[in-house]
């Protein structure tokens, strides 16, 4: 594979071993079987290639960058419908805009900001972290969305005990939403019938939308499949509020092409939600 003989690999290995001052391999049978030592060294050398990788990634990424372009990492529900209402908004006074939009989660957006292969990244409740800039963008609440037929009380609004006999799907605690719900119910007494737990809110709502059970999501998401003929959307009383946020590298200035989205942005966040703001 290598393009390289059997006995110069050979003399390189003896050529390390001789540096090191211990075996790398052992020569079993003809086979070469790593030590402990070359163990600990090979998983010290996978960080080092590691980091020499994403150096790599973010030396190209510096060069790629054009004018005119808006580069956007959004978590999957917001990048269902918020973000591309938003971007259509911006295109109508900014035609020659050129977007590249990637869905990922909040820690590998994190991840794409430091790489710099993105300038903004949008997620639900932004956490604190070091060289990371948060600007909060709007506020929403949880829903409750139900299929039409489910025996619910006649009223516009739930709470959790209204729920304490119905198939309830939420969302797992692995997304920060799913941890904010998490902690709600963990002050909740009545346990919950819950027949799922999801990581996507879309896959919560379908869920709803084919009848299997009640969805505890985010408004946006359930929103954007209120159309639905079979489902309805109840809110959930008290009301549980989350933020949704940009987040962006403290050390890189944004431009003034990303600031005026990030403003028809929270335009449009606000638009489809209570419009609650700090």
């Amino acid at each position: 594979i290598l393009n390289v003989s059997q006995p110069s690999v050979s003399k390189v290995l003896h050529h390390a071993e001789d540096q090191l001052g211990y075996q790398l391999f052992e020569r079993i049978k003809g086979k070469l079987i790593p030590t402990q030592e070359a163990h600990v060294l090979f998983n010290e050398v996978s960080k080092v290639n590691s980091s020499i990788e994403q150096l790599r990634r973010l030396s190209e990424n510096l060069g790629n960058k054009k004018r005119g372009n808006i580069r956007i990492v959004s978590t999957p529900a917001l990048s269902l419908q918020i973000l591309p209402i938003a971007m259509a908004e911006f295109l109508k006074s900014n035609p020659d805009i050129i977007f590249d939009v990637e869905t990922l989660h909040y820690n590998e957006s994190v991840s794409a900001l430091t790489e710099q292969r993105a300038d903004v990244g949008l997620v639900f409740e932004p956490m604190e972290r070091p060289g990371i800039r948060t600007q909060v963008l709007g506020h929403g609440e949880f829903v409750c969305l139900a299929p039409k037929d489910y025996p619910l009380p006649q009223q516009e609004s739930l709470n959790l005990s209204d729920l304490a006999d119905c198939n309830v799907i939420r969302l797992n605690t692995k997304g920060p939403l799913g941890r904010l719900f998490n902690t709600r119910l963990g002050a909740f007494s009545t346990e919950l019938n819950v027949i799922a737990t999801v990581e996507t809110y879309s896959v919560a709502r379908s869920m709803a939308e084919l009848g299997m059970g009640i969805a505890i999501i985010d408004e946006l998401t359930a929103k954007a499949g209120a159309q639905h003929p079979d489902t309805k959307l109840y809110k959930l009383t008290p009301s549980l509020d989350y933020t949704v946020g940009a987040i962006s590298l403290e050390s890189v200035p944004l431009s003034l092409t990303v600031k005026a989205f990030l403003e028809t942005l929270e335009k449009v966040i606000q638009q489809h939600t209570n419009g609650k703001q700090d």
